[in-house]
């Protein structure tokens, strides 16, 4: 699996599989773990996936995000509650990519399974 450290002025972040993707998962924290292993789901099912895992939210990597959005046709926003994440991805793409939820708002971790489904549906 390609992986990409990357250590900008906006922080560092992480990019699993960024050469070919064409779904993009958005993750930080424990769900981050949950979207990498959907990932590596999707890649064994021939879905060209990837993961951007920045390690802070503040300041948003707001640029990083919309060059994603430029390459990857959607971008899965994979967060614990009810989608406080998503609104600023979408600000981020300015309507150029699509946009999907993946929220679970329970207090227990998102499964792999979920991430992937979102992931099949991109």
């Amino acid at each position: 699996m390609l992986l990409v450290e990357l250590d900008d002025h906006l922080g560092v972040f992480r990019v699993d599989r960024p050469d070919d993707a064409e779904v993009a998962v958005f993750a930080i924290g424990s769900t981050a773990r949950s979207a990498r292993g959907a990932v590596r789901e999707a890649r064994d099912l021939g879905i060209r996936a990837g993961l951007l895992r920045p390690r802070t939210l503040w300041p948003f990597p707001e640029k990083d995000v919309a060059a994603l959005g430029e390459r990857v046709r959607t971008i899965v926003v994979a967060e614990m509650n009810m989608g406080q994440l998503i609104y600023e991805v979408e600000r981020a793409v300015h309507g150029k990519t699509r946009v999907l939820p993946c929220l679970k708002a329970d207090g227990e971790p998102i499964p792999p399974s979920q991430i992937l489904s979102a992931i099949k549906e991109g």
